[in-house]
């Protein structure tokens, strides 16, 4: 439906040819503007990674909507200290995902395993391109066996690296189009579409023959519907009463999962949102990453809320109004 990235550039600068120097201010910016973030740039997706780490569980057989982790603010994992965002106590699986529990979630990453863990990751298109048509597109990481033997030495895995995928953080990085697209998977009941920008093309002087852009199965992950009904319903939770709650919108069932990813010591986090509205016969899903913003359910969440409220409402508006044909756009069949 739509791509944005900043900070941006004028395009205007490349019709006549760019000048050495105003080329050379884009292209040497800490900015960045030339990058586009939304594709080209990969990031650890922190607690929106949670949804794969529930995939991963029950693909293991270790998945139960009863399962307990008893939290105290923390889990230790050697000398190191994972810290929670609360004390939870005793908590399970819904309410673990609503207030994003990082002691439930990196026990249930444990419980499945990294193999799991990494298979999950990559069947869901992580690591790899997601096929838009545009160049320069980041595969993101996903740290195989492969990665690790190139990457690391020692060549090793700990206990803690699982804990850290099993949230989101350690060497996993993804790109916003690659989230989007995990959004889409719940909504979807484990049907990822490639995505694409182009809905048809025609011929350029009769207008009349016209090629549509065929919506095309990217991936296809096989689980049982009610594993499926409980990630959207703990999704609707993270909105309706946890961290997710500055997107809800007033008569939308809305899907979604926050995520506060450190990228360094003493900066502040990558804020994350993912998610898909309406939560039964979904018309959108959508990723919104700010850099170094904070938490993102104060910062991406509310950004996402506008998004979706505008896109929905247009679904609703008169024919012949600019919000109706901008809607019209939409191809019907890939519209998550």
């Amino acid at each position: 439906l739509c791509m944005a990235t900043a900070p941006t550039y004028d395009s205007n600068l490349f019709m006549k040819g760019i000048s050495v120097e105003e080329f050379a201010t884009l292209n040497e910016s800490s900015s960045k503007p030339m990058q586009n973030r939304a594709l080209a740039s990969a990031y650890a997706p922190g607690s929106t990674f949670k949804v794969v780490t529930s995939l991963a569980a029950y693909r293991a057989g270790k998945f139960s909507l009863d399962r307990t982790t008893t939290c105290e603010g923390q889990v230790m994992v050697g000398k190191r200290v994972v810290k929670c965002l609360g004390y939870h106590g005793p908590i399970a699986f819904n309410l673990a995902f609503e207030k994003s529990c990082n002691s439930y979630f990196c026990k249930l990453g444990e419980a499945a395993g990294r193999d799991q863990l990494t298979k999950a990751a990559l069947d869901v298109g992580l690591g790899a391109k997601s096929g838009l048509e545009l160049g320069g597109e980041s595969k993101g990481i996903v740290p195989t066996e492969e990665w690790i033997q190139k990457w690391r030495r020692p060549a090793k895995w700990y206990l803690g690296d699982t804990f850290n995928m099993a949230i989101g953080q350690g060497f996993l990085n993804t790109t916003p189009i690659q989230m989007a697209n995990i959004a889409a998977m719940v909504a979807n009941s484990g049907v990822i579409y490639r995505p694409h920008l182009v809905r048809e093309m025609r011929d350029t002087f009769t207008k009349d023959d016209k090629t549509h852009v065929a919506p095309v199965i990217a991936h296809k992950i096989d689980a049982e519907p009610w594993f499926w009904t409980a990630l959207r319903k703990a999704l609707q939770g993270v909105i309706d009463r946890g961290t997710g709650t500055a997107a809800r919108i007033d008569g939308v069932t809305f899907g979604g999962k926050t995520g506060s990813a450190e990228h360094g010591k003493d900066k502040l986090t990558h804020a994350w949102f993912i998610g898909f509205a309406p939560v039964e016969q979904s018309k959108i899903s959508i990723c919104v990453l700010i850099e170094d913003a904070g938490h993102g359910g104060d910062v991406a969440a509310p950004i996402a809320k506008q998004v979706v409220q505008h896109y929905l409402a247009s679904l609703k508006a008169p024919a012949n109004t600019p919000a109706a044909a901008s809607a019209s756009l939409v191809p019907r069949a890939s519209a998550r």
